[in-house]
């Protein structure tokens, strides 16, 4: 039986491939291809024998998993809740596809935690990226998302964008937080190759903010949404006390987990799995899709947790490191925490280390510095 306390769930269904996107999704709204895909979702969750009691969290992300109809809706949750009853029940919603009933659904289902998919409110940001809709249908889909009894709310936002000024991005903040949500994930742009926008960025057609502007836009949002009471727990997102995201606190920590569908990763029993990216393959494998996996050595776990640990504001705890993986964090790092240290980019606390607020600006790089071999 598996000891893992989260599941993610993907649904790569959209009803367009936004022009920013560079995860694994296909336009494509045939419902009946969708029960397919939930049949085939229910089969491979068949073939884990999950701990019931050990399941603290649930995903379902996407795609666009409000693109399914409301009796489909009501099929996917129905195959979770049947089994599992988790402690935070997260589900994305496009602002498009959001509906009243479809948010009654999603209650009545057990889902607690909405995370809603609005990267900005400006109509010329949001056609930069290739997202269709509009201002006016971001704020309804808000509205019905407050009126709903779940009141855990979380907004996407993406920042960084070709010609956006820090005045665009402080008026996508003020609209954002005059919903009074529990947490905002705010993203510096990530320009995917083969993408429409990275196809206009790399021919000149759009330009990127300097570096010194995204790091002036990111160093804003932190001390604003401070000041609104949302803290920063990790590098990209900001909750009130009690409102962090304890899916993804449990893949910072390292834990295992699961993926379900087309495209989904797992982490368990030691290996990495990756399920095939195609749907109508994925269908076709029913139990069994043909998942790539790699075994991670006990370093490669150590440097795996050590990474994720120091995405968060509590860093990594020397205990917890320990305990997980065998190693002495200071020991085995030594040489990374120390340069990292004298650069101003980390810092030692009671439990451990931790990335100062220069380090989380540049936390990629930090995390490159940790290599092991």
């Amino acid at each position: 039986m598996l000891d893992l306390k989260s599941l993610y769930v993907h649904i790569p269904f959209c009803d367009y491939k936004c022009g920013c996107c560079g995860f694994y999704s296909i336009p494509e709204t045939a419902e009946s291809l969708h029960r397919d895909y939930l049949s085939a979702l229910q089969n491979e969750l068949k073939s884990f024998d999950i701990d019931e009691d050990s399941l603290e969290t649930i995903y379902i992300g996407g795609g666009s998993p409000s693109i399914l109809s409301e009796e489909n809706l009501e099929h996917l949750l129905g195959i979770f809740t049947e089994k599992f009853s988790p402690i935070e029940f997260t589900i994305e919603m496009n602002p498009r596809q959001l509906t009243r009933d479809k948010l009654i659904t999603a209650e009545l289902f057990g889902v607690n935690r909405l995370s809603i998919g609005v990267q900005s409110f400006s109509e010329k940001s949001l056609e930069v990226l290739g997202r269709k809709g509009s201002r006016r249908e971001i704020l309804n889909a808000l509205d019905a998302a407050c009126d709903s009894p779940i009141e855990n709310l979380n907004i996407d936002l993406i920042f960084g964008l070709p010609n956006q000024t820090l005045e665009d991005l402080e008026k996508d903040l003020d609209i954002a937080l005059s919903f009074e949500p529990g947490h905002i994930s705010a993203y510096s742009l990530v320009v995917e190759q083969n993408t429409p926008l990275g196809k206009s960025v790399e021919s000149g057609r759009l330009k990127l903010p300097g570096q010194q502007l995204d790091r002036k836009m990111y160093e804003h949002l932190i001390c604003r949404l401070e000041e609104e009471g949302l803290y920063q727990y990790e590098i990209s997102n900001f909750a009130l006390p009690d409102f962090e995201c304890l899916h993804n606190w449990n893949c910072w920590r390292s834990e295992q987990y699961i993926g379900l569908g087309a495209s989904a990763g797992s982490f368990y029993n030691g290996r990495r799995f990756t399920n095939p990216a195609d749907v109508r393959g994925y269908i076709a494998a029913e139990r069994n899709p043909k998942r790539e996996s790699a075994a991670l050595t006990e370093k490669d776990y150590a440097w795996q947790t050590a990474v994720l640990m120091l995405r968060t504001n509590r860093g990594v705890c020397a205990a917890e490191f320990s305990d997980k993986t065998g190693f002495d964090f200071e020991v085995l790092f030594s040489a990374e925490i120390e340069k990292n240290i004298n650069a101003g980019l980390l810092e030692k606390t009671v439990s451990g280390c931790r990335l100062t607020p220069e380090g989380f600006s540049v936390a990629d790089s930090v995390s490159r510095e940790f290599v092991l071999d």
